[in-house]
């Protein structure tokens, strides 16, 4: 997907990868019945390409993409410099999230890739590359599209629906909808051992052995 295959739209929800953006896609912003989402899940750097759809007076248009503050291992805000020049008014919702249980997360998902590092050793990379300092990527947000950008816990979207939906809703002046019952459990991350495994098997034929037993 190119970058100038971005859409545009008044919310931009940029991500970054787990940090509940499937939570944020599939149960929340649906609820926003006066507006349109658009979505774009997973694919090399910004997702798939979506249709565009003309913005309508009073209806506001959402995109949701979690690859647009970055991969899996770095930062980026080149999206965000491109968000601007497509709608210089444009809100931007980002996910803080701690970085411990953030760096687990992202590891476990690139397991599942093919990587092959030791935890430490991706921990170390995404020390590296600035992945985990989620707050430098706010401010460089920030620089970009000053009074424009709207930060969530991850905690308050997996926990507290309703004021995760009051806060999109001030964010585009829309009235906020109700969440009734509880969020639905998503799949649940592979375990240490299964971890551990699927590394070995990435690299190694000893591995692939171990991978076939404990699986």
């Amino acid at each position: 997907m190119s970058r100038q295959s971005l859409p545009f739209a008044d919310l931009y929800h940029v991500g970054p990868h787990k940090t509940a953006s499937t939570t944020i896609h599939r149960f929340l912003l649906p609820l926003f019945k006066n507006a349109e989402v658009l979505k774009a899940i997973d694919g090399p750097v910004y997702g798939h390409e979506v249709i565009p759809v003309a913005s309508q007076k009073g209806i506001p248009l959402i995109y949701t993409n979690e690859s647009l503050v970055g991969s899996i291992y770095e930062p980026s805000t080149t999206a965000i410099e491109e968000i601007k020049q497509i709608n210089p008014n444009a809100q931007i919702l980002i996910v803080r999230r701690e970085a411990s249980g953030w760096a687990t997360s992202l590891y476990r998902q690139s397991v599942k890739g093919g990587e092959t590092l030791r935890f430490q050793e991706f921990c170390e990379k995404l020390h590296t590359t600035g992945k985990l300092n989620i707050e430098q990527t706010i401010r460089e947000c920030e620089k970009i599209l000053p009074g424009q950008i709207t930060v969530l816990d991850f905690d308050t979207v997996v926990s507290d629906p309703q004021t995760t939906l009051k806060i999109i809703a001030a964010t585009l002046n829309l009235d906020e909808p109700k969440f009734d019952g509880n969020l639905p459990r998503l799949k649940q991350s592979a375990g240490d051992l299964t971890v551990i495994a699927m590394r070995l098997h990435n690299s190694r034929s000893i591995g692939k052995i171990f991978f076939q037993l404990l699986i």
